[in-house]
């Protein structure tokens, strides 16, 4: 779990500091130059901490269940009730618009597919692919 100092900051500059950091964000001109910064910026519990939120994300979106999303990646049931109540709460809006919108890209989705299907048991994979197909029909 990464680390976080326990002085608040004022209010107002938090939101300057998140405000400027979502600024830079948008600066970067080539997918390179992005996962260059990250790869530098952040640290690796924190890499692993952003990961995992976007696949709980990812994951609740396409219907897998809290057992398997927790089995897959590691975490507890009730770190994923918190985000799929989150979604149904509408907080995460613009990443569930950008997902929903990858699911088109079928690169992104079976390189993800890909890294998500390592964490499964082999039982459960022949189980998936069944129920994508029947889903799908």
């Amino acid at each position: 779990m990464t680390r976080v100092s326990s002085k608040k900051l004022k209010t107002k500059t938090g939101k300057g500091i998140e405000h400027n950091l979502a600024l830079l964000l948008t600066k970067f001109k080539t997918k390179e130059e992005q996962i260059s910064f990250l790869g530098d910026f952040l640290s690796p519990s924190e890499k692993i901490m952003l990961s995992k939120r976007l696949a709980i994300i990812f994951m609740i979106l396409q219907n897998y269940s809290f057992l398997q999303i927790a089995k897959t990646l590691k975490v507890s049931e009730s770190t994923i009730l918190r985000y799929w109540k989150e979604l149904k709460q509408d907080k995460h809006k613009e990443l569930k618009k950008i997902l929903l919108a990858v699911k088109k890209d079928k690169g992104f989705l079976s390189d993800l597919e890909k890294i998500l299907n390592f964490g499964m048991s082999p039982k459960y994979r022949i189980r998936r692919k069944w129920f994508d197909k029947v889903i799908n029909k």
